[in-house]
């Protein structure tokens, strides 16, 4: 996980990234594309990112596309609030990975989204040593202390899909929405 420390360069081309309000047929055909490189993840079909985050009801997320020059869909994200630590976590960051001027144009206008809120921290996670690097170029620092953390068991030899091929992001799970967290009883 990542924090925004500082501005990034200027001079990295980037997609145009906006707001919408759902995904669509689009974000389907890339999802397809974008799967292949990861053996092992959760589907991000525009049902199940539409459901995870645009239907959820008790909190609104960001939902943003990016689009190349031709207007060509290259990525979504997701921007969320974590109400318990007012913080930021850019939850769904999906781009193909030869294509970090979708990647970078998603995280720059998370930052913003930040920046414009108010938060101090947007938090974002990966297991990909190519993207860790490029959000070190964008200002983002390694986060101690109390954040979402990945396990995995090694795999033995004769396992298909090893713990380094799997595909995570912050939207996996119920991590933000704190379900399955101990919880005070106050009954009495």
């Amino acid at each position: 996980a990542a924090g925004c420390a500082h501005d990034a360069p200027p001079d990295v081309p980037l997609d145009d990234v906006k707001e919408v309000e759902a995904y669509g047929d689009d974000w389907d055909q890339l999802w397809e594309r974008i799967r292949k490189h990861h053996p092992l993840c959760l589907v991000r079909d525009a049902l199940y990112l539409n459901w995870r985050h645009r239907d959820f009801p008790f909190q609104k997320s960001v939902l943003l596309e990016s689009r190349d020059a031709s207007g060509a869909l290259t990525g979504a994200a997701v921007v969320q609030v974590d109400r318990e630590s007012d913080r930021l976590y850019l939850c769904e960051l999906l781009t193909e990975p030869t294509a970090p001027h979708a990647w970078r144009g998603l995280v720059r206008r998370a930052v913003g989204i930040a920046k414009s809120s108010g938060h101090q921290l947007l938090a974002l996670a990966t297991r990909s040593v190519r993207e860790a690097g490029w959000a070190g170029e964008e200002g983002f620092e390694p986060l101690p202390g109390d954040v979402p953390k990945f396990l995995g068991k090694v795999n033995p030899p004769s396992a298909s899909v090893a713990v380094t091929d799997w595909f995570v992001t912050l939207g996996d799970g119920d991590q933000l929405y704190n379900v399955g967290e101990p919880k005070e009883d106050n009954r009495g």
